[in-house]
């Protein structure tokens, strides 16, 4: 098994969720969901039907997963430049490129994109952060 500290795995992953809470929410929830197209109806159709325990639970679960991976691939006490241009290179040039890429085939519109795209780049930075600090 590769040696991956489980205290800065965990810390990514915290810090990951509150800045998701934080850009889907009051920084840009509101471009977000118009960069859905989603009225106040289906919003609150949404809300209806809301499960947090498979919405939360699992986003944290898989955020585990992701920050796990992290870990592995700057292996055990990075340096914290290192850690950081790795969290730079995942969030923006391995996920929200990839994320952008899938939403041009959907037809998902520039502003989703970003916004999108902004929090994979700035979460994993912060997760890299983590390892850098933490080891």
């Amino acid at each position: 098994m590769p040696e991956v500290s489980l205290l800065a795995t965990l810390t990514g992953t915290v810090v990951g969720f509150v800045l998701g809470g934080l850009w889907y929410g009051p920084l840009f929830g509101t471009a977000w969901m118009a960069a859905q197209g989603w009225s106040s109806e289906t919003i609150e159709a949404m809300k209806r039907s809301f499960d947090p325990v498979r919405v939360y639970g699992g986003n944290f679960a898989l955020g585990l997963v992701a920050c796990f991976a992290f870990g592995w691939l700057v292996g055990p006490r990075p340096l914290l430049g290192h850690a950081v241009a790795a969290g730079v290179a995942v969030g923006a040039g391995c996920i929200a490129a990839s994320l952008a890429a899938s939403s041009l085939w959907e037809g998902k519109n520039f502003r989703l994109i970003l916004i999108n795209g902004g929090y994979q780049a700035v979460r994993f930075v912060l997760v890299g952060l983590a390892f850098g600090v933490i080891g």
